[in-house]
């Protein structure tokens, strides 16, 4: 009886202690399902998603830029890319070989691409602009090409191609500096284009719009299925410019007849303004480029051919390049000497082919004799001018050259200009620690020396007298 007992009471105490055991492995799976489904129920859920689920953006389209009499100047037009999500398993060397043949890029360009994908969700851009045959090759062999597909987007494109690239600008793909500079902005995704110079640049803000999305389920392959949801992008502003096309069009030829005669063919710019508004009405500068190369991705030889340029094929030499003014700032010396009454149109000086002061001559080594204002500025008389310096001072001389817009930017809607020079007695001190001389005077008084303007501002110069200031 006793060991009946005791066999009773260890069979009991395992039941006690299997029944204890029992209890605290539903309390530990409870609390596991409680916290799976109050508290990390969202991460799992959206886990879940990302499986079947790809967030797919859609490019907004830039807003179109037109001439001043609605000619389509820069434009946006549909085109084929290639995007990647990265599979499970990635992408191993043979489908990337492939890939890289299929595309025609280099094999190390792509690998670094690929290597670049941080998100299994949103589509990377691998290649943009792709021809039909492109397209179909990659939708032929889809199988063996897994994350790969092939989406619509927008495409920037210039139609008259190196024609006032540096004042159109160009568009580039978003980079992670860019990603942080617009962080929290609205529309803007991995396949965002926006402005990297000239009015591209400028007016970033307008023309890029925002970008829109689709959430599409895929199979297990990673290709789209169905489409559950999708949010349309809102187009970019389109801009109307004072640039005329025609007239753009015979400027730039008018410059490659001159490069053609050995002219300017390390640089030239040219630019034409209404007088009356100042409106910009052509502007161009050669060396150029074609924006179009940095919209489709650019090749290493076509970034070469810009970048090891010794004449800087980017930059805007109508705002940027800064020059003597030349003749040009003989009417700053008339204003000033006719506005402080040190002559008269009338007065008659005589002009023997040089300076009776300092030796300095007509560029030509003629001499004109007696002549009066109107005359001398119609003839471009250096002795004249030289004696127009003497007599007004090069402190006045560089007061009127400020009033005239000399030495400041003008403020046009570009980045990149430069402010020019206006010569003084101080900047020669500040600058070259000597003495100012009067031949130095006469040199300012004719657009020499020190004297600095960009085409613009030369533009500008001469606007201010043709509308009567």
């Amino acid at each position: 009886m006793l060991e009946a007992l005791l066999k009773k009471k260890n069979q009991d105490g395992r039941f006690r202690y299997l029944y204890w055991i029992v209890i605290v492995i539903f309390i530990v799976l409870i609390s596991r399902l409680v916290y799976l489904q109050l508290f990390a129920g969202e991460y799992y859920h959206t886990l879940a998603d990302g499986n079947r689920l790809r967030a797919i953006p859609i490019a907004a389209m830039r807003g179109i830029m037109y001439d001043r009499n609605g000619q389509i100047l820069v434009g946006s037009r549909p085109s084929f890319m290639a995007t990647y999500v990265p599979p499970k398993e990635g992408m191993s060397d043979e489908e990337l070989t492939k890939l890289a043949g299929i595309l025609n890029v280099p094999e190390d360009e792509l690998r670094e691409k690929v290597q670049k994908v941080k998100s299994s969700y949103v589509p990377t851009v691998l290649a943009n602009d792709l021809t039909q045959d492109v397209v179909t090759k990659i939708e032929e062999q889809r199988n063996d090409l897994p994350g790969v597909s092939v989406d619509v987007q927008p495409i920037r494109y210039y139609p008259y191609k190196m024609m006032a690239a540096q004042v159109f600008g160009y568009v580039g793909q978003i980079d992670e500096e860019d990603e942080k500079r617009l962080k929290g902005q609205e529309g803007v995704s991995n396949i965002t284009q926006i402005g990297r110079a000239g009015l591209e640049a400028y007016y970033d803000d307008l023309l890029r719009g925002k970008d829109g999305g689709r959430q599409v389920e895929v199979d297990a392959a990673g290709s789209p299925v169905k489409e559950m949801e999708r949010k349309e992008p809102v187009a970019g502003h389109n801009m109307h410019l004072t640039i005329d096309l025609y007239l753009q069009q015979a400027t730039e030829r008018a410059m490659e007849r001159q490069i053609a005669n050995g002219i300017g063919t390390h640089g030239i710019a040219a630019v034409a303004i209404d007088p009356n508004t100042g409106a910009v009405l052509a502007m161009a500068s050669r060396p150029a480029y074609d924006p179009n190369w940095f919209t489709r991705g650019i090749t290493a030889k076509e970034w070469s051919l810009i970048n090891d340029n010794p004449d800087h094929p980017m930059e805007n030499r109508v705002i940027a390049g800064e020059y003597p003014p030349g003749s040009t700032f003989k009417l700053i010396t008339g204003s000033a000497a006719l506005e402080l009454k040190k002559v008269t149109p009338d007065e008659m000086i005589f002009d023997s082919g040089r300076h009776w002061l300092v030796d300095m001559r007509n560029a030509g080594g003629e001499a004109l004799g007696w002549i009066n204002f109107v005359e001398a500025l119609a003839k471009s008389d250096n002795v004249y001018f030289y004696e127009m310096g003497r007599r007004v001072g090069i402190d006045e001389l560089a007061k009127y050259a400020r009033m005239f817009g000399m030495g400041k930017k003008t403020g046009i809607a570009l980045r990149g200009e430069a402010p020019g020079l206006v010569a003084s007695a101080e900047y020669k001190k500040k600058n070259f620690h000597d003495e100012w001389y009067l031949g130095d005077t006469f040199n300012s008084a004719i657009g020499q020396g020190f004297q600095l303007v960009t085409p613009l501002q030369a533009a500008m110069i001469v606007s201010e007298v043709a509308n009567g200031g």
